[in-house]
């Protein structure tokens, strides 16, 4: 027994293999986790974007106010992004494009506006819709 453990003297060519093979394979589940990870959190700041900018729009024009708003009831109208959030020149919202819709409310025409605003995001196909609703 002594004698088989003096003559050892390291490790063999087969264990550091091993030992190869099992880090690379950890290491390529670990990297494929981080960069699963970079294309969600990707994807999820874009769609985040949209939704604000849909939000702050309906916001803009939930302010404007019921009459302004009824002059305009049922025709799609393109929007500028930066000029009705009155952003400056320096914030690229280039990738979006945005359009608004008013409708009268089916039960009450008189007294409520619907208010659609409908956010594009360009090269991608994806859309972001929210609705509000404005009171006389």
């Amino acid at each position: 027994m002594n004698r088989i453990l003096k003559e050892e003297k390291g490790i063999s060519l087969v264990e550091v293999l091993a030992s190869i093979v099992l880090t690379t394979i950890l290491l390529m589940l670990v990297s494929s986790y981080f960069i699963q990870s970079f294309q969600q959190n990707k994807h999820m700041d874009k769609s985040f974007s949209s939704i604000q900018l849909c939000q702050s729009l309906l916001d803009v024009y939930k302010a404007k106010g019921f009459d302004i708003l009824s002059s305009n009831l049922g025709n799609p109208k393109s929007i500028q992004i930066n000029d009705e959030l009155q952003l400056d020149s320096s914030t690229d919202v280039s990738r979006y494009s945005a359009e608004v819709i008013v409708i009268p409310h089916p039960d009450l025409p008189n007294r409520v506006l619907i208010v659609k605003i409908t956010v594009f995001t360009k090269n991608e196909q994806n859309k972001t819709q929210l609705e509000g609703y404005v009171r006389k």
